[in-house]
């Protein structure tokens, strides 16, 4: 579902198909102490998570691909530690996909 809601440019749906993945993925951490602080961290950027590709659509496929490597890593049985190299890259790329597009908005500000 997550590629046909890219092809059809529905952000909000892939939003919403991107907070249940990764809610997933969570549910089957064994760290409780991690599962409720993530939990608490997504219910205070419920918002946000769910229209960040609003603000940075170009950001979807690639997400959605590395979506598709965790998972490959997690079948494959990789290292926890790549596992969570891995996942601390896809956070920092989705801030830096954002932080990117609020310095080009900043930089076509003081242009005009």
């Amino acid at each position: 579902e997550c590629r046909r809601v890219i092809e059809n440019y529905d952000l909000d749906r892939y939003g919403q198909l991107n907070h249940e993945f990764h809610a997933v993925i969570m549910k089957h951490s064994s760290n409780q102490y991690l599962q409720e602080m993530i939990n608490q961290g997504w219910m205070r950027l419920t918002q946000s998570r769910n229209t960040i590709f609003l603000y940075i659509p170009t950001r979807t496929k690639s997400s959605e691909q590395e979506h598709e490597q965790l998972l490959e890593m997690i079948k494959n049985h990789a290292e926890s530690s790549k596992i969570e190299e891995f996942v601390r890259q896809h956070r920092a790329n989705t801030v830096a996909a954002f932080v990117k597009r609020k310095d080009v908005k900043n930089f076509l500000n003081e242009k005009v």
